[in-house]
């Protein structure tokens, strides 16, 4: 997967490529995090997400307890977020 030329936090980003949130719980770990719907995930440590796939095996590559970086644009801003990663809950 490619890496990702990190956009300083706070930069402008004139059209985001990356999986859009749609939703986050409320007490999930990216809510902790700050992540909101809306926010456009461009990366995860520097990797770049494209589409849900790669968002995935991003997430993967951690295990639960362990802190991925992820790089989002909101508002047209480039922000930085670390997310505490947890196990996915018991369908």
């Amino acid at each position: 997967m490619p890496t990702a030329p990190a956009a300083p936090a706070g930069a402008p980003v004139a059209t985001p490529v990356g999986v859009v949130v749609r939703m986050v719980h409320d007490g999930s770990p990216a809510a902790v995090a700050g992540l909101r719907a809306g926010d456009v995930i461009t990366a995860v440590d520097g990797r770049t997400t494209r589409h849900v796939w790669s968002l995935v095996l991003a997430v993967w590559r951690h295990a639960p307890g362990e802190t991925a970086q992820l790089t989002i644009v909101r508002d047209g801003r480039a922000v930085s977020l670390d997310v505490r990663l947890a196990s996915a809950p018991a369908r």
